[in-house]
């Protein structure tokens, strides 16, 4: 419910905006094979054709242009819950991995927005759910399943196509390992050929937008080194609340826990009757040991980026999952349960004063654009032109196009502040009214440090 009424009521953030203002009108059906309109990633493939789709149908108010990813929190929970119940005999552990996964509050901005990352993660979990359940009981439906939940997730999200040899290759050692490492197994032997021919359709499919994009270097954004993605990663959770630990703290601390829960899973997977009952915490944590190893060898070999801010949410129900086993672990002694359940329970606080109903974190400052331009309709009476800095842009161009048509245009995109013409008002950050006040008059401020400006009246004599 959360999520449906913050996805119903938040202001249009600038990506979502820019996004939407781009392509609602356009067929991006073909756009999979056309190099020339891949300039940048803003176009989530599969998250444009779901709002194309329900925005045809509903009409294009905020709910209607997130509802793709507002459900997909629901795929995502269910099939999360189905995975941590089926490989964790603890209910405390699932609930601790459930809390871990669900109740991260900048996870939850990206179910909230019209962007892939929302998808991309509820389609990494339902892949690895029905990967995990083919490992076990080896029937071809559930591959089948898996493998057109990992090529939505690349759709939505064309970075995860980490995913494709991280998790099948997990699969699929599995599978060897079972089998006495007998390559001319049947199972063996069609899931291999089952994976390359999904593999080829998933290449196929994102062939000329990851070339497009490659070329125009829009992957070289992120992180230096992976100390900083992980830090980015916690510093996000803690969602600037002045409690939170040290983030650099956190991630040694944290780093220091997984590496012994790898330990510790590995030396129980010895034995082929506890690997086949944890089959999904194995390919969950081989997945996320050989993604880190994969970014790293791409830094080393072609000097690409990690992931930082929303881009590392892909590691979130991995971490999850492998920490619920941890629990687990420490299940077997009452002063451990208290410690889990104590950790849970300050989780779950985090998560309530965290809670943001009408912004998210990453784009906090187009919370008031809806309010903003209601204000300046009520106000005005003919056609105005409003200039704006170049942030809120897209989220005004948004409201300009879907309420205002006829009444409002916004001026054309410019990251300089227009000193040399007067709009009919100016929306800003208050770092910049010194060099608008002496043609604008103040109209409204929000209480977090932006403003609507006026153009003065000329007074004459």
């Amino acid at each position: 419910m959360i999520v449906i009424y913050k996805a119903a009521t938040m202001s249009m953030t600038h990506d979502e905006a820019s996004s939407f203002v781009n392509l609602h009108d356009k067929n991006v059906w073909g756009y999979l094979f056309k190099s020339d309109v891949w300039y940048n990633a803003n176009n989530h493939w599969l998250n444009t054709l779901f709002f194309q789709g329900f925005t045809a149908v509903f009409g294009k108010e905020e709910i209607f242009i997130r509802l793709a990813n507002v459900l997909s929190f629901g795929l995502y929970g269910y099939f999360f819950l189905r995975l941590a119940s089926e490989n964790l005999t603890s209910q405390l552990a699932v609930f601790f991995a459930s809390v871990i996964a669900m109740a991260n509050p900048y996870l939850l901005d990206f179910f909230n927005t019209a962007r892939g990352y929302g998808l991309s993660m509820a389609f990494s979990v339902v892949s690895i759910y029905y990967f995990s359940n083919f490992m076990k009981e080896q029937k071809f439906r559930a591959l089948f399943i898996g493998w057109v939940s990992l090529v939505l997730c690349v759709l939505s999200l064309f970075s995860s196509v980490i995913f494709i040899p991280t998790l099948v290759s997990g699969m699929l050692l599995y599978l060897l390992y079972q089998s006495g490492w007998k390559l001319k197994n049947k199972t063996v032997y069609l899931s291999i050929l089952i994976s390359a021919g999904f593999t080829l359709i998933t290449v196929i499919l994102t062939y000329t937008p990851l070339k497009a994009l490659s070329k125009n270097e829009e992957f070289k954004w992120g992180a230096m080194n992976l100390l900083d993605c992980f830090q980015s990663l916690v510093a996000n959770t803690g969602y600037g609340k002045k409690y939170a630990l040290n983030e650099f703290f956190t991630v040694g601390f944290m780093s220091c826990i997984v590496l012994i829960l790898i330990i510790l899973l590995l030396k129980k997977m010895k034995i082929k009757e506890n690997l086949s009952s944890k089959a999904g915490i194995y390919l969950s944590t081989w997945t996320l040991i050989t993604v880190v190893l994969a970014m790293v060898a791409a830094k080393l070999l072609i000097g690409s980026y990690y992931p930082v801010d929303r881009k590392t949410t892909i590691f979130i129900p991995f971490i999850a999952l492998l920490l619920g086993y941890g629990a687990e672990l420490l299940t077997f002694k009452p002063i451990y349960k208290k410690v889990v359940i104590a950790f849970a329970i300050v989780l779950c606080l985090h998560f309530a004063l965290s809670l943001r109903l009408h912004s998210v974190r990453e784009w906090w400052y187009d919370e008031d654009t809806r309010d903003f331009i209601q204000k300046i309709d009520q106000d005005s009476n003919g056609p105005i032109m409003i200039g704006t800095h170049w942030m809120f842009h897209p989220s005004l161009s948004f409201y300009a196009i879907t309420d205002h048509a006829e009444k409002i245009s916004i001026a054309q995109y410019n990251k300089s502040i227009v000193t040399d013409r007067v709009y009919n008002y100016y929306v800003i950050f208050d770092s910049e009214y010194d060099q608008l006040k002496s043609q604008y008059d103040l109209f409204h401020r929000s209480p977090s440090g932006r403003m609507v400006l006026k153009r003065k009246v000329i007074k004459s004599n």
